[in-house]
């Protein structure tokens, strides 16, 4: 019932570097599908509850959830409805937001999962691979948008990586979002190493 809202949000996480199983979607035709959730659920690093009214009328969603807990895997839970999370979940404060807001909904479970996993650095290092290997200058706006809004410090080797893609990938060294005159990546390198940038053409130095 709520497969298409769910693949959704999939979808928005895809775009953080956050793979999901949903598995009316993901499950191959002819595969046993038990077989292939038992699969999912045996190497999930994380279990995000899309909490909908009728979840837990679902023996399949209440057993998945022991699964998560019998394995002492963080769970967030998304309440799309006004019910509560029920059982062993039930102490912890869910998540609450409208299943049609996918792209905001997105980015709070992205800080969550980091949160909860202590493994900031692996995420964050996927947005910037995202953004350095940008197709075209669309996709350039929207994956700077994306890494900008939650990278908040970059090392010295993060800084490399975006200064070589910088120069290698004409779809951002050519990017008005980038270089126009309010000079974005320049003021995010800036605020995120305490270093001051300038750009000439596709190089970026420090001075």
């Amino acid at each position: 019932t709520h497969k298409i809202d769910a693949k959704a949000l999939a979808n928005s996480l895809e775009e953080y570097g956050i793979s999901s199983f949903v598995a009316h979607d993901t499950i191959e035709p002819m595969r046993t599908w038990q077989n292939e959730i038992v699969k999912g659920l045996e190497t999930m690093e994380i279990m995000l509850v899309y909490l909908t009214d009728d979840f837990h009328e679902s023996t399949w969603t209440n057993q998945e959830v022991g699964f998560a807990l019998g394995r002492n895997i963080p769970i967030i839970s998304l309440k799309l409805g006004v019910t509560d999370p029920r059982g062993f979940i039930g102490e912890r404060q869910a998540l609450k937001r409208k299943s049609y807001d996918t792209h905001q909904t997105a980015l709070d479970i992205y800080s969550l999962i980091a949160e909860k996993l202590g493994n900031k650095h692996r995420l964050q290092t996927a947005l910037i691979n995202a953004f350095c290997i940008s197709p075209d200058f669309p996709e350039t706006k929207k994956r700077f948008d994306r890494m900008s809004g939650v990278v908040k410090s970059l090392n010295d080797d993060e800084v490399a990586v975006i200064i070589k893609a910088f120069h290698d990938n004409d779809q951002l060294h050519k990017a008005g979002h980038l270089v126009s005159n309010y000079n974005r990546l320049i003021k995010f390198l800036s605020q995120t190493t305490s270093q001051t940038y300038e750009i000439s053409g596709r190089y970026i130095t420090s001075v």
